[in-house]
């Protein structure tokens, strides 16, 4: 990851970037609907890219790909200057960084159970007791009982400076989401169980 990360900075700042950074996302996704007693769909799937940034002459360029490739971090990185030099020639006020160092920290927020980690059988097993719950008040004519999880990290952030290479690696844990909703034949409520 460091090589495609440093190619892409290296490009940027080859074509004239004052400052650049890249961030490499990876994204893990799960969901399950449950309509009126019925399992109707699971399905979850995971995705990776990379975006760069960059500032050139007073104006920002952004740029993004799925595929993790030496010539696509060039390719990348360059419509990311062409973007902004671009940009550039309609600017206004240049943006001016400040020259405040960077800053390096880690926050991770606290998790008392990973959904991920969660048995599937027992995700459908509790959607489907919310489900049924549900079903059991009177008026009731349909329902939907819905989980989604995202697991989305930025894997890593390199940053180049006037000063210098900076790495960041910032932990971004999981989070669910449940919700329920139910309806008689002309109303719907909907209940967020989050």
């Amino acid at each position: 990851m460091r090589d495609l990360t440093s190619r892409a900075l290296d490009t940027a700042t080859a074509l004239g970037a004052s400052y650049a950074d890249v961030r490499v996302v990876r994204r893990v996704e799960e969901s399950i609907t449950i309509k009126t007693g019925r399992l109707e769909g699971v399905a979850g799937g995971e995705t990776e890219g990379f975006g760069v940034r960059v500032l050139v002459d007073g104006a920002w360029g952004f740029s993004a790909s799925h595929h993790l490739s030496p010539a696509e971090a060039d390719r990348v990185a360059a419509d990311a200057v062409r973007i902004a030099k671009a940009s550039a020639t309609a600017l206004r006020t240049p943006v001016r960084l400040d020259d405040r160092p960077p800053a390096h920290g880690r926050y991770e927020t606290p998790v008392t159970e990973d959904p991920f980690a969660v048995p599937l059988d027992r995700k459908i097993a509790d959607l489907m007791a919310a489900d049924e719950a549900l079903r059991r008040v009177d008026g009731i004519a349909w329902t939907e009982t819905i989980f989604g999880a995202q697991r989305a990290g930025i894997v890593g952030i390199l940053l180049v400076l006037a000063a210098g290479l900076v790495a960041l690696w910032p932990v971004h844990p999981p989070w669910h989401a449940s919700a329920t909703s139910a309806a008689d034949t002309a109303d719907t409520a909907d209940t967020d169980l989050a």
